[in-house]
């Protein structure tokens, strides 16, 4: 049967994206979800080759996902902290390659202490946040790396700075999940807990200097997986206000957060804004600053949600041409060129 792409909770909005990149570059795709009606829909819709009926709350059903041909899963379905794992570890079990989207840093740690040596074993690539967040940033800091012509480092540093764009419904129950979670710094060569926002520091931006507070992002974990990078941390600039706020918020939230949980699945489903709308999405930027010791690369672009689909389906032909390292991977280190990947999905690096 022909090698085929299954793309899991594909009638979400970044689903439905990645749908619409696959079917642009020709690469044929099942659409998998819980609703039988709506897949069938978007079957019709997009040209896809079958219509799988999976529901991660229920892993009985998630053989399904690798079956019919299937070399690559993708997998858009938050919260990952949530409903990540199964997915991932049926992936696994059946020697599939798996992409997904997750921001969730926590997540990622456990798909990557856990699977690895699964995944080696089964010959399978698993890379998690082959999207916007994180694969812009690994390739940039991968960017820097290289500019400094050094094989090892003290001090590895991404920082974002975002406007405009709104956030859907997937990405908003994803931000309460980690709401009150401490995730995870790498600093002097170990492990260390913080909440976001517990660290504060000036960034030069292309714009100007600008104060970032800590965030819990992938790159850490990428960093510092290597074994050649002694510190990473990762930042986001904030207004003032919300900068102050954000580690009390977290604190706050941390001791009643089996409140919290529930009240974010009420908030993203009746309360929070429609998805960006493409004029929206156009209109957004966003500029990425990795620092290596001293080397310095700049990335920027528009459009996070496009790009997110647009890195998807770069991933997915790596995997399907067969080339990439098995075990757990990130967009840097699963055999794509990072410059060639960065201008491929549109994003310009200075």
């Amino acid at each position: 049967m022909k090698e085929r792409v299954t793309v899991f909770a594909a009638t979400g909005f970044t689903g439905r994206l990645v749908c619409a990149e696959l079917t642009r570059k020709g690469i044929p795709f099942a659409v998998a979800g819980r609703s039988r009606e709506r897949l069938e829909e978007l079957r019709d819709a997009t040209g896809a080759v079958d219509a799988v009926v999976a529901d991660a709350t229920r892993p009985e059903t998630l053989g399904a996902l690798t079956e019919g041909g299937t070399r690559v899963l993708v997998n858009c379905a938050g919260p990952f902290l949530r409903y990540g794992m199964p997915v991932v570890e049926a992936a696994v079990a059946a020697g599939v390659h798996y992409l997904d989207t997750t921001g969730e840093q926590p997540f990622m740690k456990e798909v990557a202490d856990r699977l690895d040596a699964p995944a080696r074993e089964r010959g399978c690539t698993v890379v998690n946040a082959m999207a916007f967040e994180y694969a812009v940033g690994d390739w940039t800091s991968e960017v820097a790396m290289l500019r400094s012509g050094m094989d090892s480092f003290d001090h590895v540093a991404v920082a974002y700075a975002l406007s405009g764009e709104g956030m859907s419904r997937g990405t908003a129950l994803s931000i309460f999940e980690m709401l009150g979670r401490q995730a995870w710094g790498w600093e002097g060569g170990r492990w260390v807990r913080r909440f976001a926002g517990s660290m504060r520091r000036e960034v030069a931006f292309p714009w100007g200097m600008r104060s970032c507070v800590w965030a819990p992002f992938g790159e850490v974990l990428y960093l510092a997986r290597r074994g050649t990078v002694k510190t990473a941390t990762t930042w986001m600039r904030l207004p003032t206000l919300a900068g102050l706020a954000a580690p009390w918020a977290n604190m706050a939230a941390w001791p009643v957060r089996p409140f919290v949980r529930p009240l974010g699945g009420v908030w993203a489903r009746f309360v929070s804004p429609r998805p960006p709308t493409p004029e929206q999405r156009r209109a957004s930027r966003f500029c990425i600053v990795a620092g290596a010791d001293g080397a310095r690369a700049v990335a920027s672009g528009t459009d996070a949600y496009g790009l997110t689909a647009r890195i998807v389906a770069l991933g997915v032909e790596k995997l399907l041409g067969g080339k990439a390292p098995a075990g757990v991977r990130s967009p840097a280190t699963m055999g794509l060129d990072p410059r060639k990947s960065l201008k491929a999905v549109g994003v310009v690096v200075e």
